[in-house]
């Protein structure tokens, strides 16, 4: 798998987001914020990314990185005594979940390289197919039934 790259990718979106929003915007120092992101990066990676995703697909896994996100940005913003700094928290949450909705898309075309996989619903494509589609079992029996019934009109 790609784990480098996707990591690469990852903190592309994860350190920008967070120097923006809490660095230029918050006065949260430039080490204190980078600091935060490692911690985001390697978490929401291992969570989400490793473990949810290809279980639970895209959505409930960013919805489970934006819970990690903003605990993590706001517990790591109260640790380095940044206080009364939950909606800046909460609004880098918000951008990190909404980038990681793409790249869970990514990841899953690319990392997973499961085609078949639905990334809106979290189910793969297949399953969602076998479920629409009767089971041949059962069109023998409705055919069965149909070529009865046309035997007794005839």
């Amino acid at each position: 798998m790609q784990h480098g790259k996707a990591l690469v990718i990852k903190a592309a979106l994860v350190f920008p987001v967070l120097w923006i929003v809490l660095t230029l915007f918050n006065d949260v120092s430039f080490l204190d914020s980078t600091l935060i992101g490692l911690v985001l990066l390697l978490a929401a990676y291992a969570a989400g990314d490793l473990i949810l995703l290809p279980k639970v697909g895209n959505v409930v896994s960013t919805l489970a990185d934006f819970g990690v996100a903003l605990l993590v940005i706001w517990g790591g913003l109260e640790i380095f005594s940044y206080n009364e700094m939950f909606i800046p928290a909460l609004v880098a949450a918000a951008v990190v979940a909404a980038g990681e909705f793409l790249f869970h898309m990514w990841m899953l075309k690319n990392v997973y390289n499961n085609p078949n996989f639905s990334t809106h619903s979290g189910t793969p494509a297949s399953k969602e197919k076998a479920e629409k589609t009767p089971s041949p079992e059962k069109t023998t029996t409705l055919d069965s039934k149909a070529s009865r019934t046309k035997e007794r009109n005839t």
